[in-house]
Protein backbone atom coordinates (compact mmCIF):
# COMPACT_ATOMS: atom_id res chain seq x y z
CA UNK A 1 0.00 0.00 0.00
CA UNK A 2 2.90 2.32 0.56
CA UNK A 3 4.76 1.75 -2.78
CA UNK A 4 1.26 2.44 -4.38
CA UNK A 5 0.81 5.89 -2.75
CA UNK A 6 4.40 6.45 -3.01
CA UNK A 7 3.97 6.05 -6.56
CA UNK A 8 1.20 8.45 -7.05
CA UNK A 9 4.05 11.13 -6.76
CA UNK A 10 5.09 10.52 -10.19
CA UNK A 11 1.91 8.55 -11.89
CA UNK A 12 -1.79 10.34 -11.21
CA UNK A 13 -3.74 7.51 -12.86
CA UNK A 14 -3.60 3.89 -12.58
CA UNK A 15 -2.72 3.44 -16.19
CA UNK A 16 0.02 1.23 -17.48
CA UNK A 17 2.83 3.01 -16.41
CA UNK A 18 1.86 2.81 -12.57
CA UNK A 19 0.83 -0.78 -13.01
CA UNK A 20 4.31 -2.17 -14.68
CA UNK A 21 6.19 0.10 -11.83
CA UNK A 22 3.67 -1.87 -9.46
CA UNK A 23 5.26 -5.55 -10.84
CA UNK A 24 8.63 -3.95 -11.03
CA UNK A 25 8.63 -3.07 -7.26
CA UNK A 26 6.06 -5.63 -5.86
CA UNK A 27 5.84 -8.69 -8.14
CA UNK A 28 3.17 -9.87 -6.45
CA UNK A 29 1.16 -6.89 -6.14
CA UNK A 30 -2.68 -8.04 -7.56
CA UNK A 31 -2.89 -11.15 -5.40
CA UNK A 32 -1.68 -8.72 -2.35
CA UNK A 33 -4.68 -5.62 -3.26
CA UNK A 34 -7.16 -9.06 -3.87
CA UNK A 35 -6.58 -9.67 -0.20
CA UNK A 36 -6.87 -6.33 0.80
CA UNK A 37 -10.27 -5.73 -0.91
CA UNK A 38 -11.49 -9.05 0.63
CA UNK A 39 -10.48 -8.44 4.13
CA UNK A 40 -12.04 -4.66 4.03
CA UNK A 41 -15.06 -6.03 2.49
CA UNK A 42 -15.25 -8.93 5.66
CA UNK A 43 -14.21 -6.14 7.90
CA UNK A 44 -17.39 -4.03 6.60
CA UNK A 45 -19.80 -6.68 7.90
CA UNK A 46 -18.99 -6.88 11.17
CA UNK A 47 -21.80 -5.91 13.59
CA UNK A 48 -21.30 -4.70 16.76
CA UNK A 49 -18.38 -4.56 19.28
CA UNK A 50 -16.16 -7.80 18.76
CA UNK A 51 -17.85 -10.72 20.50
CA UNK A 52 -21.29 -9.84 20.50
Amino acid sequence: MIVHELLHLRHRTHGKRFQAMMSALVPDWRELERQSQHSTARIGRTEGPAGD
